[in-house]
């Protein structure tokens, strides 16, 4: 169930994104 009537999904997506980097170490 993909729902792309979001207004930004990409934003969402950048935000756990860097959610994971930061939770991770920047050398990967």
């Amino acid at each position: 169930m993909i729902q792309f009537n979001t207004p930004s999904p990409h934003k969402n997506v950048t935000a756990r994104i860097r959610k994971w980097m930061k939770s991770k170490p920047a050398g990967i």
